[in-house]
């Protein structure tokens, strides 16, 4: 089997480098960004929820429910909003309407989930609350459908940019391989010139101070040693 030439095994090597250096930068900057829209999300739940407390702490029972149908209503997605009692009987809104039916547990302290309902995912902040001097707790949802359509987008536009750098960077890989081999094939194409006949030729001394320079050197010197050599056999043969 014939192997690969050094060239395009370096070509191969600067690929599988340039993939795994751009999967780890798509990777981190994926992960980076879902957890910024993650932690936007959870304190615009927390303002929210915070909000709610306010009214439900600072407004008489007459004016409680009023006041909140008044809050809910200018938050965006308030209408989402619900508080339930320690058994989970809906306390606001009193009336019935088409309203999430989250299955989240009372929680004694602030808790963010994510919760199926149906086939969306709702981002969900459980807080306790006391709801007209009773204890109770707060359900703040907020859709991560924007979420999901915002990572499809960029998991898609990183897949493609990705491929795209990929291929470019392994035509510039193998590019420059051959270009940095080039002097490699003078100096072949220099040794092949070479009889037996004619040792005084030497080849080609490159300019930059690398392994090929000093292979040049080496080389040189070596066809040196071989002349001498052959000169010293020439003589003795004469001479005999």
């Amino acid at each position: 089997m014939r192997s690969l030439s050094i060239s395009l095994r370096l070509a191969i090597w600067y690929t599988c480098i340039s993939f795994v250096g751009i999967f780890l930068c798509g990777y981190v900057m994926w992960f980076a960004l879902g957890s910024s829209v993650l932690s936007w999300k959870d304190r615009t739940l927390e303002m929210r929820a915070s909000r709610v407390r306010s009214v439900a702490g600072s407004t008489s029972s007459a004016q409680l429910t009023l006041s909140l149908d008044e809050l809910v209503g200018i938050l965006p997605e308030g209408e989402l909003i619900e508080i339930l009692d320690k058994h989970g009987v809906r306390l606001f809104p009193a009336a019935e309407g088409n309203l999430l039916a989250l299955s989240v547990k009372p929680c004694e302290r602030n808790v963010i989930s994510n919760v199926l309902v149906g086939k969306s995912y709702f981002r969900v902040l459980c807080s306790p609350i006391r709801f007209d001097d009773r204890p109770a707790y707060l359900l703040v949802p907020s859709s991560l459908l924007e979420d999901q359509i915002l990572s499809r987008v960029l998991t898609t536009r990183l897949i493609q940019m990705a491929s795209l750098m990929l291929i470019v960077s392994s035509l510039a890989g193998y590019i420059l391989s051959k270009r940095s081999l080039r002097p490699v094939g003078v100096l072949v194409s220099k040794a092949r010139s070479m009889t037996a006949r004619d040792l005084t030729q030497r080849l080609p001394i490159p300019a930059a101070d690398d392994e090929l320079k000093r292979l040049a050197l080496e080389w040189n010197n070596l066809l040196a040693r071989i002349e001498i050599s052959l000169k010293r056999v020439e003589q003795f043969t004469a001479d005999a």
